[in-house]
């Protein structure tokens, strides 16, 4: 949710272009904690996201991962939704 929440102020206002937020969520919080942000190379597990931009979705109880359902945009459509995520 938390992506979509973001796509949808800052990219889609275009206050931030979609570059500019994957850096501020990828490899900005490694540079500020003065750590080499992590790379993807052949051969060696990474962590990905699949994003679809162009999907919309509603926010509801089915919808949210979590048991708690304290979120002010219950019951919303939001744009852009998380398609698959890949862990090494």
């Amino acid at each position: 949710m938390a992506l979509s929440l973001l796509w949808q102020r800052l990219v889609m206002t275009q206050e931030w272009t979609a570059l500019d937020l994957w850096q501020a969520l990828s490899s900005r919080p490694a540079q500020c904690l003065g750590q080499t942000p992590a790379s993807v190379t052949p051969h060696q597990t990474a962590e990905l996201v699949l994003f679809n931009p162009g999907q919309s979705w509603w926010v509801d109880r089915s919808s949210l991962t979590s048991q708690a359902y304290n979120t002010p945009v219950l019951e919303t459509q939001l744009q852009g939704r998380i398609q698959q995520v890949w862990c090494g």
